[in-house]
């Protein structure tokens, strides 16, 4: 199983401007665990021992973004849950939605999703959170489903993640039901609108870092290379599912599946985030699989400079 706030310890390794992921993926037995960036690999590995639940019914995961339902989601409601008290953000974080953003701020909020969410899922779930799955979808949505032992607790997570600017969608997207074996079992949907910080030393708004299109083969070998550093095993060759040219730029998505613990696959995404590198996570689905393991499904955007 995979515990979540187990990459807490290390997200005061990661520079201040982008915390990683932790506290994500109590996952139990058999189901998903999601993607994630920047983690403390101790804290991690202690969540994962915990013997995983039997396997809960989760939604189907082949769905239009912000469209997706689910149809056993009936028990019940979730509720708003009002949030007092302010946050304060950082003064660069821009609040342009995803859509209003120019396509060079676009590349950059891109590379950077995948870590964000997991960053906001170890701060919004604690050790009594188990995650069987968590999804990214094209930089808009963001689906985990889980148990939390209270419904008390499941609704700070719901009041969390608001706080975090994951918008979670009313019922049927999102549902909040007791679960068969004790505590509650919970799925929310989530509309992301994380923003950008020009302030963080990895972001490019120039795109100057991006490689020319005759250099994508060598930024495949150092994925490659990254994810044997992280032992990140990919157990399919990357396949071009599509390339597409945007004003003087290339875009290439390769899908790619693998297995991994939950914490060297934040550790992959931490080190493509220490090497500067703008490979963007797409779409990722993450699922629980025997002992520490996690089964993983990922569309990678390469852009280029044409």
């Amino acid at each position: 199983m995979i515990r979540i706030n187990l990459l807490k310890e290390q997200s005061h390794k990661r520079r201040k401007k982008l915390a990683i992921p932790g506290k994500l993926l109590g996952i139990a037995g058999g189901i998903v665990a999601v993607c994630i960036l920047g983690v403390s690999a101790k804290a991690v590995y202690d969540r994962m021992n915990r013997p995983a639940p039997p396997e809960p019914e989760l939604p189907k995961t082949h769905y239009d973004v912000s469209s997706h339902r689910h149809a056993q989601a009936t028990e019940d409601v979730v509720q708003d849950y009002k949030v007092t008290g302010k946050e304060a953000k950082p003064q660069s974080t821009m609040t342009l939605s995803y859509a209003d953003m120019s396509y060079e701020e676009k590349v950059n909020y891109q590379a950077l999703f995948a870590l964000k969410v997991c960053d906001i899922l170890m701060r919004a779930t604690s050790a009594d959170v188990m995650i069987y799955t968590l999804e990214l979808i094209e930089f808009k949505n963001v689906y985990v489903v889980g148990i939390c032992p209270t419904k008390k607790l499941v609704s700070q997570i719901h009041s969390a993640l608001e706080r975090e600017n994951l918008k979670v969608l009313p019922k049927p997207n999102s549902f909040i039901r007791p679960n068969q074996d004790g505590g509650y079992k919970f799925g929310f949907l989530c509309e992301a609108h994380l923003g950008l910080d020009r302030s963080d030393e990895f972001v490019d708004v120039s795109l100057s870092s991006l490689t020319f299109r005759d250099g994508l083969k060598m930024a495949l070998r150092q994925l490659k290379k990254y994810a044997e550093q992280c032992d990140v095993a990919f157990a399919t060759d990357f396949e071009l599912k599509s390339a597409e040219k945007v004003a003087t730029y290339r875009e290439f998505i390769y899908s790619v599946r693998g297995t991994a613990s939950y914490v060297n696959f934040v550790a992959l995404l931490q080190k493509i985030y220490e090497q500067r590198k703008m490979w963007a996570f797409k779409q990722v689905s993450l699922k629980a699989q025997a002992q520490n393991t996690v089964a993983f499904d990922a569309h990678i955007l390469f852009v280029t400079k044409d």
